[in-house]
Formats: structure tokens, sequence, C-alpha cells
């Protein structure tokens, strides 16, 4: 099993993530989507707590430095 999922190729360069990385920003999506933005920000679609969590857990990531 390859251990990175592809995600394409940008500017002819391959694009790819670990697993392990895919599965901390479904999890941070998750914890941010049902737990925290729904308490600090209630009243919206559960979309936009979804895409919110999206964001926030792939931004969290983007800015790790390695």
């Amino acid at each position: 099993m390859r251990a990175e999922l592809s995600l394409g190729r940008v500017g002819g360069f391959p694009v790819a993530v670990s697993w392990s990385t895919a599965v901390v920003v479904l999890l941070l999506t998750w914890a941010l989507a049902d737990g925290v933005l729904p308490t600090a920000v209630p009243g919206r679609a559960v979309g936009t707590y979804y895409a919110a969590g999206v964001s926030g857990a792939v931004l969290l990531i983007a800015s790790h430095r390695s």
C-alpha cells in the first residue's frame, strides 16, 4: 500500500498527503464542526460549520513547518 494519497498535480508538480495527515484533518474537521463551532457561533447551518471546520483543519496542518 502507498504511504501517500495523491491529490493531483499543480503546475506540473505532484501533490500528495500522507494517510496519517488525512486522518488528522478529518478528526480536526469533525471536532470543530460538531463541537467547537456550534458552541462558539450558534445558529448557523451544519454545512457552514463543516466548511469552516475543513478550512481550519487544513490551515492548521498547512501552517506546520517541517
